[in-house]
Parts: C-alpha cells; sequence; structure tokens
C-alpha cells in the first residue's frame, strides 16, 4: 500500500470516529447514551442528538422530579392513550403534564383539547370528556 493511500485511509477511518465521538457530545452533555432506540432505556429517547441513523437516538436517564409524581415518559410521543377510569389514573395523567410542564418539555401556556374538541368521535368517554373540560389550561379550540 502507497504511503499516500495509507494516509487517506486513515483520515477516513479517524473523520468516522470523530463524527461518532463528537457527534455524540449534546447527548453525553445531557447524561444521555446514544444507542439504538430499540434497546430498552430508563427514560426518554431524544432524537437529533447523535450522529449515525436516524434510530441511534440519546436515551436520557428518567428524571427523579418525575418519577416522585407518578412515572417516567418512556417515549416521545404527543399523545396518552388508555382507559382513565380511575381517579388515580386521572391523576397520574395531570402529574404527567406537570412533570412535562415543570421539566420545560411542555409550556407553561400549553393549551389542552379533547380530541372531540377537534373532530367527532366517542371518545374519550362523557365523563372524562367532563372533567378535562375543569383542568387548567383547558381550551374547546
Amino acid at each position: 500500500m502507497t504511503q499516500t493511500k495509507l494516509i487517506q485511509t486513515f483520515v477516513v477511518c479517524l473523520g468516522i470516529w470523530a463524527s461518532h465521538v463528537y457527534g455524540d457530545t449534546q447527548c453525553t452533555n445531557l447524561g444521555g447514551t446514544c444507542q439504538t432506540d430499540t434497546n430498552a432505556c430508563s427514560g426518554p429517547y431524544v432524537s437529533g442528538l447523535c450522529s449515525g441513523p436516524a434510530s441511534r437516538r440519546c436515551c436520557v436517564p428518567g428524571d427523579s422530579a418525575c418519577e416522585v409524581i407518578f412515572g417516567t415518559c418512556k417515549t416521545d410521543t404527543l399523545s396518552c392513550s388508555g382507559i382513565y377510569s380511575s381517579v388515580s389514573a386521572r391523576e397520574a395523567a395531570q402529574n404527567l403534564i406537570s412533570c412535562g410542564v415543570q421539566s420545560g418539555k411542555i409550556s407553561s401556556s400549553y393549551t389542552l383539547s379533547g380530541h372531540r374538541d377537534v373532530g367527532t368521535t366517542a371518545c374519550p368517554g362523557t365523563s372524562l370528556y367532563n372533567e378535562i373540560q375543569t383542568w387548567d389550561n383547558y381550551s374547546s379550540t
């Protein structure tokens, strides 16, 4: 192998290594670890902080402040679906919203709407729909 080819190969390998190491800095600065998002994560996955393919995301450890008020968010979805028949489940939903506001993940001026407000549906049920209309920041528009 010629010296020029060897140097080119080294530079390419160094570039790939540097993009992985330096491309993960934003994640590690949050205390997270870049990994494939099919692996288990003790907290939420955050996109855009790791080098590599879109499936390589930052696993940020669970927030202890959130755990104190019933849970750790483990997804990056914008919905919370399920059957909320008990008081504790509804309180957990409100606590999750409070946690998001306190941690800066949800704006303090957020608007809460039931999906009946944006389209015709038979869910989430009359009693839950009536209740969320009494929650902070509820708006029918």
